[in-house]
């Protein structure tokens, strides 16, 4: 039950020290809000503790294999935040998506939409007032999985099955592209019920799709969807959320904007790498 003074947990997944500190610097004013929860590798252990030496608030750190991207170490420490009893939780983590031309303000766009202190405590106050509020996220980021699917179809229909949700409810929902959102835990429970582990994941080999992280990507509004709760966006909480159909990115290296939606994504991503490797 959320209380008036309840904190949200902030889970953070620190891969990119100096991103990391940027986050820092965002929630440094709002340390009587969160608590962090911080996941990194064993090799950037040393940096980010120093990172950490002038923020004032709670945290926890937990070293994690470089496995699953963001989204493994995310379900390794979210038993730790249930077992303190948090009821929301807030996922980001240090995008860089070097494969990306605009990766780098997808980034700041979507941890400023989540963490200023005004959308804390806006999120905050939706979350206590509606209690069918499930997932929240910034609002150009939320789009249909049918039209971003990429190469992860076939693992997002086991996803689906896994949890009984059909195959029109997965061709009608959204996600929020990136995996950062805000979210009651009880609609992350069943993914986190399904009992991934690091034996699941592949090796860490610069994979841009196609891989379980990238469909539990899109699978992360799906305890919403079993659950008939709702999704928003932080710039309108009170309704629901929209898929963004005209989300564009462009390509490191390719001069240019390109529209990759849909079954394009994966082939088009493909066919620029191979552009790009060694013969």
């Amino acid at each position: 039950m959320l209380s008036e003074n309840s904190k949200l947990a902030l889970i953070i997944h620190a891969y990119y020290p100096e991103e990391f500190s940027e986050i820092l610097n965002i929630v440094n004013e709002s340390v009587d809000l969160l608590k962090l929860f911080i996941t990194t590798p064993l090799e950037k252990e040393a940096t980010v503790l120093n990172a950490l030496t002038a923020f004032q608030g709670d945290y926890v750190v937990r070293v994690t294999e470089n496995r699953g991207r963001d989204v493994l170490p995310f379900l390794d420490i979210y038993p730790s935040v249930k077992s303190e009893g948090f009821d929301l939780v807030i996922k980001v983590h240090t995008k860089r998506s070097p494969h990306l031309r605009d990766g780098e303000s997808w980034r700041r766009e979507m941890i400023g939409a989540l963490l200023a202190r005004e959308a804390l405590l806006r999120m905050q106050a939706a979350f206590m007032n509606d209690r069918s509020l499930a997932v929240v996220g910034p609002e150009k980021q939320f789009v249909y999985i049918r039209d971003y699917i990429g190469g992860n179809s076939e693992d997002v229909g086991k996803l689906a099955k896994s949890l009984g949700i059909s195959d029109d409810q997965v061709t009608d929902a959204g996600f929020f592209a990136g995996t950062m959102f805000a979210a009651r835990a009880i609609a992350l429970d069943p993914i986190f019920n399904l009992g991934f582990t690091g034996n699941d994941f592949p090796d860490e080999a610069g994979q841009v799709d196609g891989t379980l992280a990238h469909a539990l990507e899109r699978a992360m509004t799906f305890g919403a969807l079993l659950l008939g709760m709702r999704v928003a966006t932080v710039e309108d909480l009170d309704g629901d959320a929209v898929p963004n159909k005209s989300l564009q990115f462009s390509l490191s290296g390719t001069g240019g904007a390109l529209r990759v939606t849909g079954r394009t994504l994966e082939r088009s991503v493909r066919l620029w790498l191979r552009g790009r490797m060694p013969k």
